[in-house]
């Protein structure tokens, strides 16, 4: 194995050797650099293709990025106010007034207003910087209650056979990051080859005597409800097939005894 260290930025997560600054994202790895970039993280994202793994911001930070011109009207972002889907700036609930438009009507308003004179709809200032706004979690069909899908996972961090989850961290060791990286490229992986997934050593993943798993990925809750969905989707074609049949056939019985009545009369 080199002699070499590596590390993954804690901003992007490239991986990469131990440098002063990241190579991708440009991202200083120094103390106060990090805690710099902590206090303006948040659940704010903003669309960026070229630097798809930008952290989320404050609402805060976001402000002063629309102030700098940063961030338009026209910018595609998610945060809490679009419960985390993706929509354009002059539509989203706290940050469409700071742009200059009501997010309800569109009409154009001052960005220091506290509602629209037209629709009358409130704007405010969305401060939490820990909450995402996501709605309730409720179960999809064929899905738990609690929406859980492994049957093996108890819901305290550990499955059925004892076995903790494996823990994240910013930096990760020699081994497990040189594990991700081609031997033909010293960053990422060979020309069209996929990174293989973590999948843990021959210990870790060898199954317990007694513990709950799902060896069958056909039987699993997911597979099943798409099963089902399906099923319900064909039978759903079946009878509308069987509607459009019996009203072709009407419209001719119908053509045929207008065209008789016509001719006899």
């Amino acid at each position: 194995m080199p002699d070499t260290k590596l590390i993954i930025c804690p901003y992007c997560g490239e991986t990469q050797t131990a440098e002063e600054r990241c190579r991708s994202c440009r991202g200083i790895f120094e103390p106060l650099s990090l805690q710099a970039t902590h206090n303006d993280m948040g659940p704010w994202y903003l669309h960026e293709p070229e630097r798809p793994f930008r952290p989320g911001c404050s609402y805060e930070m976001l402000a002063r990025m629309i102030e700098r011109g940063q961030v338009t009207k026209y910018t595609v972002l998610r945060g809490p106010t679009t419960r985390q889907f993706w929509t354009v700036a002059r539509h989203v609930p706290g940050i469409a007034h700071l742009l200059g438009y009501c997010h309800a009507c569109d009409a154009a308003v001052e960005s220091d207003t506290h509602g629209c004179p037209r629709c009358g709809v409130p704007f405010g200032a969305y401060l939490d910087r820990n909450h995402l706004g996501l709605p309730e979690v409720r179960p999809l069909p064929g899905e738990a209650p609690d929406g859980s899908q492994d049957p093996a996972f108890t819901g305290n961090g550990r499955y059925g056979n004892g076995r903790s989850l494996r823990g994240i961290s910013s930096f990760a060791s020699d081994e497990e990051l040189l594990a991700t990286m081609s031997p033909r490229t010293s960053y990422g992986p060979a020309p069209n080859q996929p990174i293989e997934p973590w999948r843990g050593t021959a210990e870790e993943t060898a199954p317990d005597a007694g513990a709950v798993t799902d060896a069958d990925p056909l039987t699993s809750p997911l597979v099943r409800s798409m099963r089902r969905t399906l099923a319900r989707q064909k039978r759903m074609n079946r009878i509308l097939t069987v509607l459009v049949v019996v009203v072709a056939l009407a419209g001719a019985v119908l053509s045929l005894i207008g065209f008789r009545a016509a001719a006899g009369g």
